[in-house]
């Protein structure tokens, strides 16, 4: 990408940015923005009593075209939550401002196996279980007929548990993050230099590129949260804030505060191959940490974690943190960290290393 854009350069429109706080959704991508009005949808249909059972909503970019042909029924005012939608799946646009009803002969049939012999399971698929406390889903992003691209989406304002982050951060780092194939494909951005992950060259600016991916998975799985980027507060700029904007017992509109997310990207090395020293990386780790606990107070926020991408030759393990453990549990502050493999070669190894160590006896 060309430094200067037109008059502007990357910095300034970078700054404008910052300064006047782009719109939460600004940016997200259709399957992002068809979940979030799912959760709406769902919202309206828990008010109403939906029956148990199990949904599924098909997005389409080419609606008319998708149904052609199809046994279907047209649905034009589904996104209103007035039709009942458990046991049924249906095919919509991105903001279900049309959709049809596939009509399913057998009840009871397998509604996974109806989607793909209707020769829809390319499509993206939100699957809504309805037959416990609380709907639960499942986004599958590249249709049915790939079942390993799923992952858990909350339709609900349930708290976010550290356990529940912490799994779904971990997912997003096993699907998109852990190597340098998974993140361009996956995002179509660079966190390594071209040609040079395995020299261990950071792209510029690895962290807001980690920011901006991260952003729209957060969007995806929590969908009935807000998140923020850059948000300005006395103590400076915090690099992700998770929050819900709800309804107190008088009504009254309220915001809730739930998470704090401080980014970190841990190189040995600058964009232009230069070494940087361990005393530059604790000096990283333990500013994040110090912005996480500031961030944490004037956000009046209970639950933050410092979350450091270990972009770094040797994977050192627990050992990244031990200078700051003591202070990040006495404050409360999650210390989170991922190990970015310079290559696909180097993560296979891991994992079989990882295998052979769990088949290996305990000693005694």
């Amino acid at each position: 990408m060309p430094e200067a854009l037109g008059n502007f350069t990357q910095d300034e429109i970078r700054g404008l940015a910052q300064e006047v706080q782009i719109p939460e959704r600004a940016g997200t991508s259709p399957t992002e923005r068809f979940v979030r009005q799912i959760s709406e949808l769902v919202a309206l249909r828990v008010a109403a009593g939906e029956d148990k059972g199990v949904s599924i909503i098909l997005r389409s970019d080419a609606l008319e075209s998708d149904v052609e042909g199809k046994n279907c029924e047209r649905v034009p005012y589904l996104r209103n939550g007035q039709d009942a939608i458990s046991q049924k799946i249906f095919v919509s646009n991105t903001v279900l401002g049309l959709a049809y009803a596939i009509h399913v002969d057998d009840s009871a049939a397998d509604q996974m196996a109806a989607v793909q012999q209707a020769g829809l399971g390319g499509l993206p698929a939100l699957i809504i279980d309805w037959r416990g406390a609380v709907p639960k889903a499942a986004l599958y992003g590249s249709g049915v007929d790939d079942p390993g691209d799923v992952e858990d989406v909350y339709l609900t304002e349930t708290d976010i548990t550290p356990e529940d982050l912490k799994a779904g951060l971990d997912e997003f780092y096993t699907k998109r993050l852990r190597t340098p194939s998974l993140v361009v494909q996956g995002n179509s951005v660079r966190i390594w230099a071209e040609g040079k992950a395995a020299q261990g060259w950071p792209a510029d600016r690895p962290e807001e590129k980690i920011q901006g991916v991260l952003m729209s998975f957060l969007h995806a799985r929590y969908s009935r949260f807000e998140v923020r980027a850059e948000v300005v507060n006395e103590d400076g700029r915090l690099d992700l804030k998770i929050f819900a904007k709800l309804f107190d017992a008088t009504g009254a509109k309220i915001i809730k505060n739930v998470w704090v997310l401080e980014l970190k990207a841990l190189t040995d090395r600058t964009t232009t191959g230069t070494s940087q020293s361990a005393a530059k990386i604790d000096e990283a780790i333990e500013k994040g940490l110090t912005q996480a606990i500031s961030y944490k107070d004037a956000e009046h926020v209970n639950q933050a974690a410092l979350c450091c991408f270990d972009m770094r030759a040797t994977d050192l393990g627990p050992k990244t943190f031990e200078k700051v453990a003591q202070e990040a549990n006495d404050n409360d502050v999650h210390l989170w960290r991922w190990y970015l493999y310079r290559s696909a070669e180097a993560s296979r190894l891991a994992k079989r290393e990882e295998r052979l160590a769990a088949a290996r006896p305990a000693e005694a």
